[in-house]
């Protein structure tokens, strides 16, 4: 036999040989990407996931995170490293990690905080479309499109957004015990300015309750149809499109001006804190219960959340339609670091985070007997506070047990809420900032400055809002607009050539 023969049945032998491993490792792995239960014969090495994930440290991790470790074992063979960083300190500490080139595999990110688009723009993030297709076939399949479209930067998915509730919806929250002691219709409101009459009962009989309880913490323009590019900045575009992709400046709107108005007037009227401008935190009037009317977003379990939270009745009346935006999509997300070593493995456990009721509920909710109680198969009763992460900030919220005081048919209203709301057109649009960052800076300190004052009625806007503009303008919002307008155009542009 020659040499040549020989080297050939050598090298079919050796790839038979690796056919035959990668056939195991295929038989080992379920069609979610993790291992089959029980399965000591896994191929996979056992690896640590570090999870940076934005929440108040809890006092039970290390006594959760025991069982969590235990089946991931079973699952894929990992174990889970979760660093809770709480929200003051979050965008600093992840920042810091992120810039040093930290092996890590797992952040929290978003449209607000850590921020998605500028980190998958330079590079901090992996490219999640070939990992879905191969591992995350679960979270395919159960993210409704509008989801995937939204989370896509420049025509790619660099983080696994949250799959729940996709509507924003500007709402107000009502006092129950004000609402029934005075009678009051709130069937018959439909704008803000139908409150003035209640308004004006509860000033004249109740001096000691704020008719209308919002800060400037509490009520950044829910209310305006449209939706800004940055939040920081005031250019925005109306949620009904009807300026055809061409950007308005927010003061500068009928809609800001009118509510401005509105504002300044209930402000003179004493309907509003004198200090609203100023103060950071309105919890002790709820605490108190010493309010009639405040605001919020809106989704259909707010009633029932804010009642339980503050210990009386609260009720809600949405107010508009309902609108979907980029920032919906991107305000809870999840992305593999580009330092991971595994990004495979972290898939797999992103999977299960969006497949897996029962690692879902562990990871939000602690453990059964010790931080929750089962009222009945998928309800529950929390028994105290030594543990509790808000699981809507990651994974798949229709998995979540439903608290004892929600609404019962909370999925089905989710899902009525979401099929009701407009669609940004600028959902698929990602804006780099970069050509104007110095702009930018110098803007949001504008931002800081002017609005707190003018959300709350604290200034006459037709004297005030004049100054604003100029000063936004002072700081370069006519070039910042143009690289937004210039860049919203090469979309279209692209778009359309499709």
């Amino acid at each position: 036999m020659g040499r040549s023969t020989i080297k050939i049945k050598l090298c079919v032998l050796i790839l038979l040989c690796i056919t035959i491993l990668f056939a195991a490792c295929d038989q080992n792995l379920q069609s979610n990407g993790t291992l089959k239960q029980n399965d000591s014969s896994s191929p996979l090495p056992e690896y640590e996931i570090v999870w940076y994930h934005m929440n108040t440290p809890q006092k039970d991790s290390g006594l959760v995170l025991e069982e969590v470790n235990k089946y991931l074992k079973k699952k894929i063979n990992a174990r889970l490293k979760l660093e809770l960083i709480d929200f003051n300190n979050y965008d600093k500490e992840i920042k810091s990690v992120i810039s040093s080139g930290q092996k890590f595999d797992l952040c929290f990110t978003s449209a607000w905080i850590n921020s998605y688009v500028q980190n998958s723009l330079k590079g901090s993030f992996v490219e999640l479309d070939t990992l879905l297709e191969k591992y995350g076939k679960g979270i395919l399949e159960r993210s409704p499109k509008v989801l995937l479209d939204g989370a896509k930067v420049n025509g790619k998915i660099y983080a696994v957004p949250s799959i729940k509730e996709l509507g924003h919806q500007f709402c107000i929250t009502l006092n129950k015990k004000y609402v029934q002691k005075y009678g009051f219709d709130i069937s018959s409101v439909s704008e803000l300015e139908d409150l003035e009459p209640m308004f004006q009962v509860i000033k004249e009989n109740e001096p000691d309750v704020v008719p209308y309880l919002i800060c400037a913490y509490s009520c950044s323009a829910f209310s305006m149809p449209m939706e800004r590019i940055d939040e920081q900045v005031p250019s925005a575009l109306y949620f009904d499109n009807r300026t055809d992709y061409k950007l308005v400046n927010t003061f500068e709107t009928p809609e800001f001006q009118q509510y401005a108005a509105l504002m300044h007037k209930w402000y003179k009227k004493a309907y509003i804190l004198q200090d609203a401008a100023t103060i950071k935190s309105i919890a002790g009037y709820e605490k108190t219960g010493n309010w009639f009317v405040g605001a919020s977003a809106y989704n259909p379990r707010v009633s029932s959340e804010l009642s339980n939270r503050l210990g009386y009745d609260v009720v809600t009346v949405p107010l508009r339609q309902p609108f979907i935006t980029k920032k919906d999509i991107e305000y809870h997300m999840q992305a593999i670091s580009s330092t991971s070593e595994d990004p495979e493995r972290v898939m797999m456990f992103l999977e299960l985070l969006n497949t897996d009721k029962y690692l879902y509920n562990l990871l939000g909710y602690g453990i059964e007997g010790i931080h929750y109680k089962k009222v009945s198969e998928n309800v529950i009763d929390m028994c105290g506070n030594g543990y509790s992460i808000a699981n809507h900030t990651y994974g798949n919220s229709y998995l979540a047990y439903s608290m004892s005081y929600y609404p019962k048919t909370l999925n089905e209203d989710f899902k009525d809420f979401d099929s009701r709301a407009i669609i940004s057109p600028l959902l698929e649009f990602n804006f780099d900032p970069t050509p104007v960052e110095s702009e930018i800076a110098k803007i949001t300190e504008v931002t800081e400055e002017v609005e707190a004052p003018v959300f709350v009625g604290a200034v006459d806007p037709k004297i005030y809002i004049p100054k604003v503009i100029e000063k936004y303008k002072k700081a370069g919002l006519d070039k910042v607009m143009d690289e937004q307008q210039r860049q919203i155009d090469q979309w279209i542009s692209k778009k359309s050539g499709q």
